[in-house]
């Protein structure tokens, strides 16, 4: 995640040209992040908050999508809480949101498995020790509601 602290997410990088494809790499970078404190985990939660709140919604999928939005926006109250530097995703700057990608994958997937990533990541850092006991603390019920909401929303 080199790249992203320097890099909010939502500026356009060369052939970026939907919301999945900004979720695929946000999701790429995430996978390699290690500390969830860092500015691009934060903005890869808010992006998917983001996905939560404006997702296009049939009639079977508005609860769904809804408590997921819910109960991310929580999580990101609770990480942020205890921060100095607060951070906020550049919506102006995200691409919008498509219901499916160019491969037919659809955006509840996508946004699925970004969430089990974060939740990976709190997970790791909690249980590895790194960072202060609070942060520990933080993190592992942030860990818990993003897999509470992937699951919901799976």
């Amino acid at each position: 995640m080199a790249e992203l602290p320097n890099r909010p997410i939502g500026v356009t990088v060369p052939g970026m040209n939907s919301f999945l494809v900004l979720l695929s790499q946000v999701s790429a970078e995430v996978a390699v992040a290690t500390d969830p404190d860092d500015v691009g985990p934060r903005q890869a939660l808010l992006l998917a908050i983001h996905a939560g709140v404006n997702a296009p919604r049939g009639h079977d999928s508005r609860v769904g999508w809804d408590q997921f939005a819910s109960t991310l926006a929580e999580a990101d109250r609770e990480l942020q809480a205890g921060l100095r530097d607060p951070v906020d995703l550049v919506t102006a700057n995200v691409p919008p949101i498509d219901p499916v990608d160019e491969n037919g994958e659809p955006l509840r997937t996508n946004v699925v498995v970004l969430t089990r990533q974060l939740s990976d990541l709190f997970d790791a850092a909690a249980v590895a020790g790194q960072g202060a006991p609070w942060r520990q603390i933080v993190w592992a019920k942030v860990a818990q509601c993003l897999a509470d909401a992937a699951d919901d929303l799976a």
